[in-house]
């Protein structure tokens, strides 16, 4: 007997004869047989009616419901203040930095939390500045420290620069004030995660662009392209990736020629870029600077550079708890569009999806296979939460920013992922876990980034239905 989860379905549509043919968003397909032409065609009527659904607020995420004690309830494992206290940003004698509640209505920015960490002498009236200098208002703000260097790790969106190349000189006092209050002088690094001419493009496109680099306007030491390629492009990555594994059965997983051609897969490709950019961000943070990171709306590429390099510079990032406070404060917090690039809306919202949540836990796995006794959890973990993420069940994946989490009482109407996966704590942790290294250097070279053959391969089994 199959099992078909309606709220997982992506697209049906009807096949060969009297086949329909059924999708998932997990990449999984079915193929059900039926006796007839009409019996297929009131199959598909009726599947399609319950399974797509006008608005969000119909997903099954919000009938889902499941036994929570206050111990394992997965909304209690991330605290703002609690964590930026552990970073030493807040609660020391220092008093450089204060949270704004600025944007505790999200009228600063949707896409960011009501609480934002900040310099003391930066007004509220001067971040409302720099936000509309900044692509969907998403300002820079200070996301994670270096208690050894005092190094700190900023994120943003573009400036809107423009062709004629608008300046805000409130922009430039937060990030310079940003680093001055380090107090060595030694400026900050910008990380673009786009190429140089995605960055022209974007002056043309959007009235984007970079940051002028001189250094009496922010006090920039070195400004560095990572060449990640854009959402688009991973997607089409992506589908060349999964059309290879539907080819693949045991047999074919012993052919040393068809893993090669999966290891050399523009996917690949793509993770050694991501991979080597945070290993570039995290060298710069442990040894140099402060850096600044931003793609053009700084959503998707910035979150996996940011989130990569953090697992790398702190080891609580690579506990089983840890990891997931990364993922609340850096994905869910600064507003990763989870139901846009996992698939979940059908039709045209579908030409949104791009696994780009998927593709950071694919080189965080990566990372896991180089360094196994650096991290606490397994890889089972890490599959669970990429399978959990596009299941249309758990409410920390199922809204588009923090503004319509709140809106919708996310907290108290849906259950949390980490609510059912801390519950399962002991199938995730990883017995040969060693808890030594601070810093957790890696040198990747293009070969060494493998093909995830237990996560790709289990989404993409295809099977068929007698009906």
């Amino acid at each position: 007997m199959i099992r078909i989860p309606l709220s997982m379905i992506s697209t049906i549509q009807a096949g060969d004869r009297f086949s329909v043919s059924i999708r998932f968003i997990d990449f999984k397909e079915v193929q059900v047989n039926l006796k007839d032409k009409s019996t297929a065609e009131e199959f598909i009527n009726v599947v399609s009616n319950f399974s797509f659904c006008s608005t969000p607020q119909d997903w099954f995420v919000f009938a889902y419901k499941t036994i929570v004690s206050p111990d394992i309830d997965g909304w209690n494992v991330y605290n703002m203040v609690s964590e930026y206290k552990r970073l030493e940003l807040l609660g020391g004698e220092s008093n450089m930095w204060r949270t704004s509640t600025a944007n505790e209505n999200f009228s600063l920015c949707e896409s960011y939390s009501k609480l934002l960490v900040v310099p003391s002498n930066v007004s509220d009236d001067e971040l409302l500045a720099s936000a509309r200098y900044r692509q969907n208002n998403r300002l820079p703000v200070v996301t994670w420290r270096n208690a050894q260097s005092r190094t700190m790790l900023f994120r943003s969106s573009q400036p809107l620069v423009g062709l004629l190349g608008r300046r805000c000189k409130e922009d430039e006092k937060l990030l310079r004030t940003c680093v001055d209050n380090m107090g060595d002088g030694r400026g900050v690094v910008v990380f673009d995660c786009r190429s140089s001419s995605s960055a022209i493009a974007q002056r043309f496109l959007a009235g984007g662009g970079r940051e002028l680099v001189r250094s009496m306007y922010y006090g920039i030491a070195d400004y560095v392209m990572l060449n990640i390629q854009n959402l688009s492009c991973q997607r089409e990555h992506f589908d060349e990736l999964m059309r290879t594994c539907k080819t693949m059965n045991d047999k074919t997983l012993r052919n040393i020629r068809i893993i090669s051609t999966l290891t050399q897969s523009n996917w690949c490709k793509q993770l050694y870029q991501i991979t080597t950019g945070a290993i570039a961000v995290a060298n710069v943070l442990e040894k140099k600077a402060s850096v600044l990171i931003h793609c053009s709306d700084g959503l998707n590429r910035t979150s996996q550079v940011s989130c990569l390099a953090q697992v790398l510079l702190d080891p609580y990032y690579r506990s089983f708890e840890g990891f997931q406070v990364l993922i609340e404060k850096d994905w869910v917090g600064f507003g990763h569009n989870f139901p846009l690039r996992l698939g979940y809306f059908s039709g045209e919202g579908r030409k949104m999806f791009s696994p780009i949540f998927i593709q950071w836990l694919d080189c965080v796995w990566q990372c896991m296979r180089m360094r196994p006794t650096s991290f606490e959890f397994n890889e089972k973990f890490l599959i669970a939460i990429a399978e959990a993420s596009m299941q249309r069940r758990y409410g920390t994946f199922a809204f588009q920013s923090p503004c319509m989490a709140t809106a919708s009482r996310a907290t108290e109407r849906t259950v949390s992922v980490w609510t059912d996966l801390r519950a399962r704590r002991s199938e995730f942790i990883n017995p040969f876990y060693k808890d030594s290294l601070r810093y957790l250097q890696l040198y990747f070279s293009e070969k060494e980034i493998s093909f995830w053959s237990g996560f790709y391969l289990k989404i993409s089994q295809s099977s068929d239905l007698n009906m």
